[in-house]
């Protein structure tokens, strides 16, 4: 099963039929854990909010299990790319021929892999990254491997599509992505940056990946069980945080991260669609 978080009435539907209730049940079970959380103090406790509902759906022993889970993922993408959606890691994206890299050699920009990491070379010439007082060099050294035990060059994307267009890293998104936005700045080549803009796309792509595959940012010891548990908390507070105002106000900074491990090129078969993002729909 898969809770589908595209809306607010799609994530009820789900959760209904997951926990068998109704959406009073429901709404009655948030309420609760909610009331729970501020009982000793004004401010709303997250952690006991969770271990609430945590005990209330080990009281009501599900029979469905939640073993997809549902993935948004933001990317700025080449027209003349083809729309196959094999997803690399950022490692294998540019030590490979296609149309990214091929677009980086126009600019005299290309990689190679040296001692375990991606060396760059502009203009022919290797760009050192050792000045890390530096935030871009900070950036570019861990996107590109130099960190032993702490390489990011992994693909990510986000738990609930409701008010994904409201998260702040969908519109720094929308100018590119961010590595390469980090990159065109260092090497302060603004010209990267405009034409590849002007010949992208930037689209939310929509994912069912079997939860196995996921490691959700900030607790990768998280087992199968952990993950759906902790994704059915973060549909429950965000569901409660509809019932406390006005719709236009909520904002999606809570929107737990998806990750996947290093060296993983996801499949055709995971997506489900893809949607073109305008500026006019980031909020």
């Amino acid at each position: 099963m898969v809770i589908d978080t595209t809306s607010k009435c799609n994530m009820e539907r789900d959760m209904m039929a997951f926990l068998d209730i109704t959406l009073d049940e429901l709404y009655q079970y948030i309420d609760f854990a909610a009331k729970k959380a501020q009982e000793e103090t004004l401010a709303f406790q997250t952690d006991i909010f969770y271990s609430e509902l945590n005990t209330i759906i080990s009281d009501l022993q599900p029979v469905k299990t939640i073993d997809e889970i549902m993935c948004f993922h933001l990317s700025r993408r080449l027209n003349s790319q083809p729309d196959d959606l094999k997803i690399y890691d950022l490692k294998q994206l540019l030590l490979s021929d296609n149309e990214l890299v091929r677009f980086l050699k126009k600019y005299s920009v290309e990689f190679q892999e040296q001692n375990n990491h991606l060396t760059l070379y502009y203009q022919d010439r290797m760009v050192p990254l050792d000045n890390t007082m530096n935030s871009d060099v900070c950036y570019l050294r861990s996107r590109f491997g130099y960190n032993p035990g702490r390489q990011d060059y992994c693909f990510n994307g986000f738990a609930m599509r409701d008010l994904l267009m409201r998260n702040y890293y969908a519109r720094e998104l929308y100018d590119g992505p961010e590595f390469l936005v980090k990159l065109a700045h260092y090497l302060k080549n603004g010209t990267i940056m405009k034409k590849y803009k002007e010949v992208s796309t930037y689209y939310c792509y929509t994912l069912r990946m079997p939860i196995s595959k996921v490691i959700l940012d900030g607790h990768d010891e998280f087992n199968n069980e952990n993950k759906w548990l902790y994704l059915v908390d973060q549909i429950c507070y965000r569901l409660c945080m509809y019932t406390e105002g006005d719709d236009t106000t909520l904002h999606d900074d809570d929107n737990p991260i998806i990750l996947t491990s290093d060296n993983t090129t996801l499949p055709e078969k995971y997506k489900i669609s893809r949607e073109v993002i305008t500026l006019d729909m980031l909020s």
